[in-house]
């Protein structure tokens, strides 16, 4: 499944925004509405993703609550101010999916604990390729100080940043 992934992130940051100005337009002058409910879903990913890109937050909770939250609140807006399969409600259920598939799917990667990376554990045996093709070994970089850098994935370009 991890192959979709690169699929997901930007026509949902896409969809999200655009959702934000068609459910605000649709506001007219009526503050509160079911047009309401997609804009708590959506905006606050939008802001997430903003935030998150513009490299001013490096961690974040592992469940991203406040999305959760938002999603929550919007779909009970949704729920009590529009009846189902209105286009406000069906914007705010595609969100609130989006949002949990963001946080639960998109943002977690599959791969089970390595026990031999513990802190106070020797590094274990390996080797790595240089940037130039000369191959080093575990040995090499324990000899020395080294710094080693371990990047989360490129299909992520949250992580890429």
């Amino acid at each position: 499944m991890d192959q979709y992934k690169k699929y997901f992130l930007l026509p949902f940051i896409l969809f999200s925004f655009f959702s934000v100005l068609y459910s605000a337009t649709n506001l007219n002058d009526q503050l509160f509405s079911a047009w309401l409910g997609p804009i708590m879903v959506f905006l606050p990913f939008i802001i997430f993703m903003v935030v998150h890109m513009s490299g001013t937050i490096a961690r974040t909770s592992e469940s991203l609550w406040s999305l959760i939250f938002f999603s929550i609140i919007g779909l009970l807006i949704s729920l009590v101010l529009s009846e189902e399969q209105s286009p406000p409600f069906v914007l705010t259920s595609i969100g609130t999916l989006g949002n949990l598939l963001y946080i639960f799917w998109y943002s977690v990667k599959d791969r089970q604990y390595n026990k031999s990376f513990k802190i106070g554990n020797y590094l274990p045996n390996f080797t790595l390729k240089t940037l130039k093709g000369h191959i080093i070994t575990s040995k090499y970089i324990t000899s020395s100080p080294a710094l080693i850098l371990i990047y989360r994935g490129n299909w992520c370009p949250i992580c890429i940043k």
